[in-house]
């Protein structure tokens, strides 16, 4: 269970590397000390299976939720939410990052201190560049390109975000979030604060290993946010329907 004197939530999903999200652990439990709880969701890992002496050896208070089965980044993380929401009091705030390392920690602090705005409700990382092979952009500006025309907005953040308590009660409400969480924030009518942001570079073989391919997450837009995509077909004069079609887990506190 989450206390009241932890301040600071991160909810974080891990596939298979064990050795990039124990530096993780240990990063924040350097930078934040006691004030952090980290809720580290294990996405069905079977060669390196997260377990809670990770978090222990680390020296990070935490709860690991262990999937039985492997379920996808986006879902595993609105898990994670989803377990936040039910303990997390007012005065706290809720970080999201990947556990891969290229979700920087010292970063949290910025993202936090523009959390404090009164008009604001959520914080994302906007990406100043991506580490990716130029196969993986050019199917990244494919798939921004594809949402911006079906939707009539712009996405340039991911799963980097600081939230407040009631922005991840709202998330959570909603059905999106489980398919695509940046594409939920936007859906969700939250105040949203897009700062620039910084990513480092991870190994290549973890990015293949924890990432889908950019087409599935074009694939699945479709459930997110078919009611923009209806409203943005009348105004341009398409047919929008093609587009328009519409846990597993143990507690190890």
């Amino acid at each position: 269970m989450i206390a009241d004197k932890h301040n600071l939530i991160v909810v974080t999903p891990v596939y298979e590397d064990v050795e990039a999200s124990s530096r993780l652990f240990a990063e924040l439990s350097a930078r934040f000390k006691r004030d952090v709880f980290v809720v580290a969701v294990d996405d069905g890992s079977v060669h390196q299976p997260l377990s809670i002496s990770h978090l222990e050896s680390a020296g990070v208070d935490g709860v690991l939720l262990k999937l039985r089965r492997n379920v996808g980044h986006q879902r595993a993380i609105a898990i994670g939410l989803g377990y936040v929401s039910e303990y997390i009091q007012p005065a706290q705030a809720v970080v999201v990052m990947d556990s891969d390392g290229e979700d920087l920690p010292s970063t949290i602090s910025d993202l936090l201190g523009k959390l404090q705005a009164q008009d604001v409700d959520v914080v994302v990382a906007q990406r100043r560049s991506r580490v990716e092979t130029m196969r993986f952009k050019a199917f990244y500006k494919i798939y921004k390109l594809f949402f911006s025309l079906m939707t009539g907005r712009a996405i340039s953040f991911g799963n980097f975000m600081a939230l407040k308590a009631h922005a991840v009660r709202r998330l959570v409400a909603m059905q999106e979030l489980s398919i695509h969480v940046a594409a939920a924030v936007l859906a969700s009518k939250l105040r949203t604060k897009v700062p620039a942001g910084s990513r480092r570079e991870v190994c290549r073989a973890v990015q293949n290993e924890f990432r889908r391919p950019c087409i599935a997450r074009v694939q699945r837009l479709d459930g997110i946010c078919r009611r923009c995509a209806c409203a943005r077909g009348n105004r341009l004069r398409f047919d929008c329907k093609p587009f328009c079609s519409r846990c597993c887990c143990g507690h190890y506190p």
